[in-house]
């Protein structure tokens, strides 16, 4: 069986951009806005974005994209 040219390739990946979460979540918010998402919908996360920020201050975790691993 041949292998498909659409099959991961075992080479060495490199690691993304660091980028701030406030502006991850400002993009977020945006894209919320732009489909018309609910309010309420909106305030959940919006919750949820801040819960996740005093877990980051409380585990002493700088909130940049470096954060969003399976190890945090």
């Amino acid at each position: 069986m041949s292998r498909s040219r659409h099959r991961y390739v075992n080479r060495e990946r490199t690691p993304m951009d660091t980028i701030p979460l406030d502006a991850l979540i400002a993009r977020f918010r945006d894209y919320q806005a732009s489909r018309n998402f609910a309010d309420g919908t909106r305030e959940r996360y919006r919750n949820s974005f801040l819960l996740f920020d005093r877990f980051l201050a409380a585990e002493g975790l700088e909130p940049t994209s470096a954060v969003l691993t399976t190890a945090t």
